[in-house]
């Protein structure tokens, strides 16, 4: 049986074996890529194309980006803006703007046979 030891240095092993191979064999690799590419008339941009599904796998790295470098981070998104509110309990003072779910008040009250256009805040 292998010791704890033994086991770190065959993976260390292994691991540098693996890099070597990747190495030696990269080279052929692309070359048989362009090659299919130019026989099949495939570009870059084609292999970039949105709406195209990425199956995983591979180094982690994106088509047309070296090994190694890292993505630029996403822009963020601009802040949405407060939506002014367009209807109002007349009991609570909570408001509503209209837009996503109708809130559980304003449904009960359209449940017992209220308009919605009674709560509506008239605008100067």
């Amino acid at each position: 049986m292998k010791t704890y030891k033994n086991l770190l240095g065959e993976i260390n092993r292994l691991q540098t074996l693996a890099a070597k191979r990747r190495r030696k064999e990269v080279g052929a690799v692309i070359t048989d890529i362009r090659q299919k590419m130019a026989d099949y008339g495939i570009t870059l941009d084609e292999l970039q194309a949105p709406g195209r599904k990425r199956r995983g796998g591979g180094s982690g790295a994106k088509p047309g980006r070296p090994a190694g470098k890292k993505a630029a981070k996403p822009k963020k998104k601009a802040a949405k803006r407060k939506v002014a509110p367009k209807y109002k309990d007349p009991q609570s003072g909570a408001t509503w703007s209209g837009r996503g779910l109708t809130p559980k008040w304003l449904a009960e009250k359209e449940k017992a046979g209220a308009q919605r256009e009674e709560f509506l805040i008239k605008r100067k």
